[in-house]
């Protein structure tokens, strides 16, 4: 942990005090739950402008989507309603969760990138982005990794309030391949670049 705080920059302000206004909106609203996962990845959206300031990460550096993505029922309901793709509700097992993600494009882009689920807004490589392959990785500095306590506040408490939400609509959490049990050639050709 004591090297992300040498290279990661400590939240600013704007985004602390941003981050605050939405855990109360959260607290008070009588919003659908999914209008306020949508106002989380709204949230995220500004948080990663800032998180691109220090990562490595760049469009079409795809390697950490053929890692474990651990999402819940209520994000894949979400990311069904946004792509009209259906998620399995069954217990489907994967081909292999360390295979692509069904949502990655040909060229590398994620074709779900602003309805993914939180573990990828919150994923960022510090070191060189070759680091991040399979076998490779475990050398790799990530901010934002539950192994790296989410490097900040914000996405503890954001994770947690999914996780929160997800419960009290009795879902479960699984690998993204388990919901969506797909490769990228069977999904319809509009989502992939």
């Amino acid at each position: 942990m004591e090297i992300i705080k040498n290279v990661a920059p400590p939240v600013p302000d704007e985004l602390m005090q941003k981050a605050q206004e939405l855990y109360d909106y959260i607290e008070k609203s009588s919003d659908t739950p999914l209008k306020k996962l949508s106002h989380i990845y709204d949230y995220l959206t500004e948080f990663s402008i800032f998180a691109q300031t220090f990562s490595k990460c760049s469009k079409g550096c795809s390697a950490c989507c053929a890692y474990g993505v651990s999402i819940t029922t209520f994000e894949a309901e979400y990311i069904s309603l946004k792509t009209g793709i259906e998620y399995s509700r069954e217990t489907v097992f994967a081909k292999n969760d360390n295979a692509d993600c069904p949502f990655l494009g040909n060229s590398g882009e994620c074709s779900i990138y602003d309805c993914r689920p939180i573990i990828c807004w919150m994923v960022h490589t510090l070191g060189d982005p070759k680091n991040c392959e399979i076998g490779v990785g475990e050398n790799q500095v990530w901010y934002g990794s539950q192994g790296a306590n989410f490097s900040n506040s914000v996405y503890s408490e954001l994770i947690q309030l999914i996780n929160i939400q997800n419960l009290l609509l009795g879902g479960d959490v699984r690998d993204i391949r388990f919901f969506f049990p797909y490769d990228n050639l069977s999904l319809p050709k509009s989502l992939l670049f």
